[in-house]
């Protein structure tokens, strides 16, 4: 979990993106750049492929797929995480632990569906 009193890099993401949409900033390359540079450093394409609706940026479809590859190998350690860690029931701490970090990271990605859908499942 992040630690208390320093924002979170996906939610700076965010505050780019609204400013973006505003039509005094609709064109800054300074915010686009940073929104751009953010969501390539952090693998977000479930963000990517928001923004790129929203703001009306073509996609590059190369960039997508790496990131999608990137966010896989993530979300499949936490998996296999989260299995070694089943074998060992009374630790729940641990299990809560395995869940809340799976949470994180897809919230962290952008990926609201998932982690809706996660959160809903707990």
């Amino acid at each position: 979990m992040e630690a208390e009193g320093v924002t979170p890099a996906y939610m700076e993401m965010a505050h780019l993106k609204f400013a973006l949409r505003l039509p005094e900033y609709r064109e800054d390359k300074d915010l686009k750049e940073k929104l751009f540079s953010g969501i390539k450093q952090n693998n977000m394409a479930p963000y990517y492929k928001i923004v790129c609706e929203e703001l009306g940026w073509d996609i590059d479809n190369t960039l997508l797929a790496q990131m999608e590859a990137a966010n896989s190998t993530k979300i499949a350690a936490l998996k296999a995480e989260h299995e070694n860690n089943v074998v060992d029931e009374e630790d729940q701490s641990q299990l809560c632990g395995v869940w809340q970090s799976k949470l994180d990271y897809l919230s962290s990605i952008g990926d609201k569906e998932n982690a809706t859908t996660l959160a809903m499942s707990k």
